[in-house]
């Protein structure tokens, strides 16, 4: 659905990252995928091999004319052999993580606790005395991939390459260096597209999405750092948390349910509404504020419109003015 809309806004109606604004022409749309759920997508494709293994067969990253294979059958065993052990190789690795749900394959930490340096690492591992497959350092590799594209659509504090340590996780840059990364992930996800297998990889869709995200990257960050003064850029602000945030308090506020109702998403909207309401009565004891109960006495008056909307106007300016200050 993301696809044909994007579609929609494009003049040539073709998936493109970048489309010309309606309105202005120097203020160009870019349109981008959230990479939370390109991340679930991929694991949730992994889940949905039909061989016993869970097995894909992809490019090698380095020489693409090699093919290697990424087995999830060796991650369910690296946490069976860690199960109970006191000192665990892949601490990040849960019952649920490894076995999800249909409902818990909604959930992108149970996805990120597959895609980890602590699983690659414990997978690089050669255990003589217990396991070791040749199929194992290639599921770290691929793992590796996708958890360096990850950090780089998800950084969110200027801080976190130097608390981490990882040259991935620094803000994002006018042409930066890790742009290059970005371009070779493309070329290995198109080389892996078009391999002869056809089962053994990921769905038309995710290979779409997860091509398209790391082309429009670079390019907004360029834009952002090059046109619109910005030093460096955040990637995890471009991805859909506040609108997620959202449709979770509609969830939220009509039982904790997952699946709701039209009506409940109405009635929700009212509850969101009604609590910006709350938020109207300011602290100071000012003679422009205003409590719920006065408010909603306004409301119901039969007073004139005009001086109703010109109070309210008045209280929320205020409201604005206060948190600013």
């Amino acid at each position: 659905m993301n696809v044909n809309i994007f579609k929609l806004f494009s003049p040539s109606r073709l998936l493109e990252h970048i489309v010309p604004h309606p309105m202005d022409s120097n203020r160009p749309l870019f349109l981008l995928f959230d990479f939370v759920h390109i991340i679930k997508s991929i694991r949730n494709n992994w889940l949905n091999q039909i061989d016993y293994n869970k097995t894909f067969t992809y490019p090698d990253f380095e020489n693409i004319q090699v093919a290697s294979t990424a087995v999830f059958e060796e991650i369910r065993k690296l946490y069976k052999s860690d199960q109970h052990s006191v000192a665990k190789l892949a601490p990040r690795l849960t019952s649920k993580a490894c076995w999800p749900s249909t409902l818990e394959r909604q959930n992108v930490s149970l996805a990120l606790r597959i895609f980890d340096e602590s699983t690659a690492a414990a997978l690089n591992v050669s255990y003589q005395s217990r396991y070791h497959t040749s199929t194992n350092s290639q599921t770290a590799d691929f793992i590796a991939i996708i958890c360096n594209v990850w950090k780089l659509f998800n950084i969110n504090t200027p801080n976190k390459g130097i608390l981490h340590k990882d040259e991935f996780s620094v803000p994002l840059t006018y042409n930066d260096t890790r742009f290059m990364f970005l371009q070779r992930v493309v070329d290995w996800a198109e080389c892996w597209r078009v391999m002869p297998d056809k089962r053994s990889k990921l769905s038309p869709q995710t290979f779409t999405s997860f091509r398209h995200s790391c082309i429009a990257l670079p390019c907004i960050v360029n834009h952002l750092t090059g046109n619109c003064g910005y030093s460096y850029v955040l990637s995890s602000f471009l991805q859909n948390d506040p609108l997620e945030h959202h449709f979770g308090l509609y969830r939220m506020m009509s039982g904790a349910q997952y699946h709701i109702s039209y009506c409940q998403v109405l009635e929700t909207e009212r509850k969101i509404k009604l609590s910006s309401i709350l938020k109207l009565f300011s602290k100071k004891p000012v003679e422009d504020s205003i409590s719920l109960k006065n408010f909603l006495e306004l409301c119901s008056s039969s007073c004139d419109q005009d001086s109703m909307r010109l109070s309210a106007w008045r209280c929320i300016s205020r409201r604005f003015r206060d948190i600013q200050g």
